[in-house]
């Protein structure tokens, strides 16, 4: 198991990147998007990490989320284009950690942080983390 320190709110972070139009339906009736619609615009990214990353999800075997923690730094509204940064923070042995924020600009408005486990569908049970996946991942942990 390793663990990196970083600056969350520092797009120079993440290696990995995700683009999210925010709809108006994302909004709320105190005029600014609602929580839930982060949600969303975290998960777009995260999949896009894992496609390009080679975590494979398919029929058989992928990842899935265990927890996650969302900061929300600053208020978000309508229109906006948003980029989503995600990069590796920790492995662990069938589980890893991942940090993710969410800027307009160069201004981040929210941050995450979420633990994914190796998800075999079949067996309905934790394996572990394929080495070619940890190699991959080693340099920025």
């Amino acid at each position: 198991m390793t663990e990196t320190s970083f600056d969350p709110t520092d797009p120079a972070s993440y290696p990995h990147w995700a683009d999210e139009r925010v709809r108006y339906s994302d909004t709320d009736a105190l005029g600014h998007v609602n929580n839930n619609a982060y949600g969303v615009y975290f998960e777009t990214a995260r999949l896009h990490f894992f496609l390009d990353s080679g975590i494979k999800l398919g029929k058989s075997r992928g990842a899935v989320v265990v927890r996650i923690t969302m900061n929300f730094l600053r208020e978000l509204t309508w229109p906006n284009d948003v980029r989503i940064g995600t990069r590796m923070t920790r492995l662990g042995g069938k589980s890893f950690t991942y940090a993710q924020a969410l800027f307009v600009g160069d201004r981040c408005h929210a941050t995450a942080e979420t633990v994914s486990a190796m998800f075999d569908l079949e067996t309905r049970q934790s394996f572990p983390l394929p080495e070619e996946l940890r190699a991959r991942f080693a340099s920025q942990v």
